[in-house]
């Protein structure tokens, strides 16, 4: 760790005239490969974090000095720093098995070390965290000691929407319910407030964002949600104290309007055509006497849809939520292809118009079914807080002591 840090109360560094850094602790963020991340300070200045090896030093202090009070005597401290370090700065998997034995039995190896029944309850949450997570700290400039400052930092973060099943994500597909995903907070050691910021790719639209609660039911909670075209959401929560759990944020959102009113346009047509063509009075009979050109005029349309689905490096978050929309163009695609067949083919009369009766109705339905699901969605599926005003105890949203700031 270089020389220069300051591990001193950060106001303090003002007064004493020394430090040219303070170290902020940020958040518990799981080991691995960080991707596109970013950090700055309130002017837009670029900011440093430490690594995970000049991290190890600071953490490993504080967990070695929480355990100190269930330490057994004559204990080997040499094979206990060798011990935590692993835990700290070791692969997962290693990490936690040394934890497990450390945290449950109490032993490294075949030594008892710990007395686990007088482990502090902190103790116990960074034997729980540290096997996965590492603490991230920022490099802090020290002239913003003694000064509220918002630290802004963002990263790709991989999440597994809620909605796994195909019946339950082509139900929110079609509007009758909401894409979502839960994010858990996490903080070193609590704050007063937190901000998530959550930016989506280009083919989904955001819709709401509900931040935890926290243990205080008296504790005001404000949240903004932001349904724009540019897709973000910006939510803030106040809290009197750290929960003794993470607590996630909710967060929900849906294909872009664009992609549900091509695919409804696809069910109109595809629905339309066979209809005609089944219903219409001597309308097969005209098809069968001119096949080849009502197969050039069938086939077309299959070629048109599947140019507009055509799609390059796409985000999964959004194909996972545009999939099923998009089987459903495939589909009619499909079925105007077979039609098609039926008519070059001669196909005998009875399958034939099952085929393009059974073709229209479905399609026909399902395009009513996106028409009802835009409707439940435009009469107010997106909640939002009726008396929310911009302002917190006075102060613009998002001025609360003790903040903590995330982007995603």
């Amino acid at each position: 760790m270089p020389a220069h840090l300051s591990l001193r109360y950060a106001p303090d560094v003002m007064e004493a005239g020394g430090g040219d850094y303070v170290l902020v602790p940020l958040t518990f963020q799981e080991k691995g490969v960080l991707r596109q991340f970013n950090i700055e300070g309130p002017d837009g200045t670029a900011l440093s974090i430490l690594g995970r090896r000049e991290d190890l030093p600071l953490v490993r202090g504080v967990l070695q000095h929480e355990l100190q009070d269930a330490l057994c005597e004559n204990y080997d401290e040499g094979r206990l720093l060798e011990t935590l370090a692993v835990i700290i700065d070791g692969d997962p998997e290693r990490a936690q098995l040394h934890a497990d034995r450390l945290g449950v039995e109490g032993m490294i190896d075949d030594e008892k070390v710990l007395e686990t029944g007088a482990l502090s309850t902190w103790a116990k949450r960074l034997l729980t965290i540290l096997p996965s997570n590492y603490l991230m700290v920022a490099l802090v400039p020290a002239g913003y000691a003694g000064h509220r400052v918002v630290l802004k930092y963002s990263l790709e973060w991989s999440i597994q929407p809620l909605h796994l099943n195909y019946f339950n994500r082509a139900w929110a597909a079609f509007g009758f319910d909401d894409f979502a995903f839960r994010v858990e907070l996490s903080h070193p050691s609590g704050a007063a407030s937190h901000h998530l910021e959550v930016v989506f790719p280009d083919g989904l639209e955001a819709r709401a964002l509900t931040m935890p609660s926290g243990t205080d039911t008296d504790t005001a909670r404000r949240n903004t949600t932001d349904t724009g075209p540019l897709g973000v959401l910006h939510g803030v929560g106040r809290y009197s104290q750290d929960a003794n759990a993470p607590e996630p944020a909710h967060i929900t959102f849906g294909p872009t309007r664009g992609l549900r009113q091509l695919t409804f346009m696809v069910l109109l047509t595809t629905s339309v055509i066979l209809c005609l063509g089944r219903w219409l009075p001597n309308a097969q009979n005209a098809l069968l006497a001119a096949n080849d050109g009502a197969a050039a005029l069938l086939l077309a349309v299959p070629a048109v849809v599947l140019a507009l689905l055509a799609r390059q490096g796409e985000n999964a978050v959004v194909s996972h939520a545009s999939s099923v929309l998009r089987h459903v163009v495939i589909f009619c695609a499909l079925l105007l292809l077979a039609c098609a067949g039926s008519i070059v083919g001669h196909l005998c009369s009875g399958p034939r118009l099952a085929l393009w009766a059974l073709g229209g109705i479905v399609s026909g339905v399902l395009g009513g079914a996106l028409i009802c699901g835009a409707l439940r969605q435009g009469n107010g599926s997106v909640t939002r807080d009726d008396h929310d005003d911009g302002m917190e105890d006075g102060r613009p949203k998002g001025e609360d002591d003790g903040s903590s700031h995330e982007e995603t």
